[in-house]
């Protein structure tokens, strides 16, 4: 059975057509935190610091997480899943998705995601029109 979360050739032909080169993703995420970091599940111990801080979660200091392992989430953070809520609504969903979040980074303002967008060639406003035409297609089906 595949990981609910995994990504599978179709997955990356659609990334494609977005500009988005999934092989790409992964050598600079192989180069930033170890050969394979995409295929295990993350040590919570290993690289803390890096990783909270790329996935915008910290601990507040001097706090360690509640008894449930809640962890903050930064002010980025709770922007970008803001946009994500918002682009839900719009289109009138009852659930958040991934293409909500996807295209919520590319209506995002904040630096670091423009210029993480800019690194990988992505021009935000074409992307979020092709990732809008795909969702309207996939409503249609």
């Amino acid at each position: 059975m595949r990981d609910a979360d995994a990504l599978g050739p179709e997955d990356a032909d659609a990334l494609r057509t977005l500009g988005i080169d999934l092989e790409a993703v992964r050598r600079h995420t192989d180069a930033a935190f170890g050969k394979g970091a995409l295929d295990r599940p993350a040590d919570p111990g290993e690289g803390r610091a890096r990783r909270g801080f790329l996935l915008g979660r910290t601990r507040r200091r001097g706090r360690p997480a509640d008894a449930a392992g809640h962890i903050a989430f930064t002010p980025r953070a709770k922007k970008a899943l803001e946009l994500s809520l918002r682009e839900a609504i719009t289109a009138e969903d009852k659930h958040i998705g991934v293409a909500h979040i996807l295209l919520g980074l590319l209506r995002s303002d904040d630096r670091l995601t423009r210029e993480l967008f800019e690194r990988l060639g992505v021009e935000p406003g074409a992307t979020r029109d092709l990732v809008r035409a795909d969702a309207r297609s996939g409503k249609a089906a």
